[in-house]
C-alpha cells in the first residue's frame, strides 16, 4: 500500500479500505481501529465472544463485533446492553426494536453498524422494505429536527408565523404502524 494514494498535506483524512478504516497522520496511513480475531481475542473479549456465539446462535463472530474487542470491556458492555434492550422481551417487540436501532445507526451514518443490523433483521424476519422504510421515516425526522433548531438558534424572529413548508409524507406513507414511525421519532 502506498501512503500517498490515501495522504495528503492537508491534516487528517480518512478512508474505507478492504473493509477497514484508515487514518492519514503526519503523512503515514494508520489503521484507527482493527477487528480482533477470535484467536487474538483475551480475557474479557474471549468471554464476551463465546456470549455472542451463545446469544446470537452464530459460530463466527459478527464483523462489528470483533472491532468492538479492541477495547474488551466496551465490547462486553455493549452486547450485553444490545442482548438486554435489543433481544431480550419487553414492552416492545424485537421487531420493532430493530427497527428503531436501524433508524438510529442509520442517522449515525454508521454502514458497519447498519450492515450487520439489516443482515441481522432479516434474519429475523424484518424486511429490507421495513429497514428502508424506517431509514426513511429516520431522516425525515432529522430534517425536521435541523430545521426547527435552525428556527430556534437563528436569533431572529422573522420565522415566527412562517410555515414549516416541508412535505413530510413518509411518516404516513409506509407500512410501519403510528407506533413505531413515533418511536422512529422520538
Amino acid at each position: 500500500m502506498k501512503s500517498e494514494w490515501f495522504c495528503n498535506d492537508a491534516g487528517l483524512t480518512s478512508v474505507e479500505f478492504a473493509g477497514a478504516e484508515y487514518f492519514c497522520v503526519g503523512g503515514r496511513v494508520m489503521a484507527f481501529v482493527e477487528p480482533v480475531s477470535a484467536e487474538q481475542a483475551e480475557d474479557k473479549a474471549a468471554q464476551a465472544y463465546e456470549r455472542i456465539r451463545e446469544v446470537l446462535g452464530v459460530t463466527e463472530i459478527p464483523e462489528i463485533f470483533r472491532y468492538f474487542a479492541s477495547v474488551p470491556a466496551f465490547l462486553h458492555d455493549f452486547f450485553m446492553n444490545f442482548r438486554k434492550f435489543v433481544l431480550s422481551a419487553g414492552k416492545l417487540d424485537e421487531k420493532r426494536k430493530l427497527l428503531i436501532a436501524a433508524a438510529v445507526v442509520g442517522q449515525g451514518g454508521s454502514s458497519r453498524w447498519l450492515d450487520f443490523l439489516a443482515t441481522f433483521a432479516e434474519a429475523r424476519g424484518v424486511s429490507r422494505v421495513e429497514l428502508a422504510e424506517a431509514l426513511a421515516v429516520g431522516a425525515t425526522n432529522s430534517m425536521y429536527n435541523v430545521l426547527f433548531k435552525f428556527r430556534d438558534i437563528s436569533g431572529t424572529d422573522v420565522f415566527n408565523g412562517m410555515g414549516v413548508g416541508l412535505r413530510a409524507h413518509t411518516f404516513q406513507g409506509t407500512s410501519l404502524d403510528e407506533t413505531t414511525v413515533e418511536l422512529i421519532n422520538l
